[in-house]
């Protein structure tokens, strides 16, 4: 089964899942995965 992303979408399920699980710090996974922390925290 493929998953169709948005063409603007900067997450992916895997990625998502990656900043679920992870203990670090907002501001660090935001550098992480070059996103704002508004976007992390959600």
């Amino acid at each position: 089964m493929s998953i169709i992303l948005h063409p603007c979408a900067k997450t992916t399920p895997k990625i998502r899942e990656d900043i679920f699980n992870s203990k670090e710090s907002l501001i660090i996974l935001a550098k992480k995965y070059n996103l704002n922390t508004k976007t992390i925290a959600k």
